[in-house]
């Protein structure tokens, strides 16, 4: 996570899972961005302030999310 521009901590999601970063980003209300790099080299990003997320960056778009709602059958394609 990085904040205030200097890199505070390094790992993989192997030992820790995304779930627990959540949870420790918001308990300590931290103010930053939390990076993660898959395999093949594409960063995702998640700003957060006071330890609430703010802002996500998807580093692959798998489908925008009227196609996922229109698959779903949740809206049909002319909404």
């Amino acid at each position: 996570m990085t904040v205030g521009g200097a890199q505070q901590a390094k790992g993989t999601l192997g030992g820790t899972p995304i779930a627990n970063l959540l949870v420790y980003a918001l308990d300590r209300k931290l103010t930053g961005t939390l990076v993660i790099e898959d395999p093949e080299k594409q960063k995702s990003a998640i700003s957060f302030r006071r330890g609430i997320p703010s802002k996500v960056k998807v580093g692959a778009l798998i489908a925008p999310l009227s196609e996922l709602v229109v698959t779903a059958g949740v809206l049909d394609s002319a909404r």
